[in-house]
């Protein structure tokens, strides 16, 4: 069961992070492209052809993709917390206080959603940690929190600064000022991949805590049918 969630969470959690890291290089790369064949031929035919390719991506039938990707993978991310939460307490693992619901639920409560998301992981992850006798650095759920929670942010703030930046480009008078312009244009372009960084990130660090919380508990789980044996 627990591969299956793995497996699955891989597949969307990362298409729906690459499928938006391509899509933003590639009209990087137009862009730079179509510039330098409108300076080279003296029109803006090269532009207008690459604003016909930024308009299919902007169509709703493929930018939503992304969007669909990521709440269809949310799904067996919390049916996985859930499991994680009721295998710790079924094993006995100390110290987990939120339920396998609220572990979960904290995610739709504002403000409380910046803290007792990680504190339900954060549970979870030292109590199977020591069922199973095992002692990891826990470096990786504060780099999975810190990314998941800034990612967004950050991405908003860069996103306004892109389009306060490609409206430069609009209202240029001289050649000097649209050239100018383009290449700040062009560098917010580049700057906006830094979300889908963390993005990735947060991904590898979430799949890392599932497989050592998910090798924790299988070692837990043996401990106490060697034990029972014994009996």
């Amino acid at each position: 069961m627990f591969i299956c969630y793995i497996t699955v969470i891989t597949g969307l959690l990362l298409l729906s992070i690459l499928a938006d890291f391509i899509r933003t290089i590639y009209l990087v790369d137009g862009l730079q492209t179509a510039v330098a064949q409108s300076i080279a031929q003296g029109n803006n035919a090269a532009l207008q052809a690459y604003h016909k390719r930024v308009e299919f991506f902007d169509d709703p039938a493929y930018s939503n993709i992304p969007g669909i990707l990521f709440w269809i993978s949310a799904i067996p991310v919390s049916m996985w917390i859930i499991s994680a939460n009721e295998a710790a307490r079924t094993l006995g693992a100390p110290g987990i206080t939120i339920s396998p619901g609220w572990s979960v639920g904290w995610y739709a409560v504002p403000f409380a959603n910046l803290v007792m998301p990680y504190k339900a992981m954060a549970q979870i992850w030292r109590g199977s940690l020591m069922i199973a006798g095992q002692k990891r650095s826990a470096a990786v759920l504060v780099i999975w929190w810190f990314t998941f929670i800034f990612s967004k942010p950050i991405g908003k703030i860069i996103e306004s600064m892109t389009e306060q930046a490609n409206n430069a480009v609009g209202t240029a008078q001289t050649s000097m000022q649209y050239q100018l312009a383009v290449e700040n244009y062009l560098q917010m372009l580049y700057i906006g991949l830094a979300p889908y960084i963390l993005n990735i990130v947060c991904a590898v660090c979430l799949l890392k805590i599932i497989y050592n919380i998910n090798e924790a508990q299988g070692r837990g789980a043996k401990k106490l049918n060697t034990h029972a044996d014994r009996l």
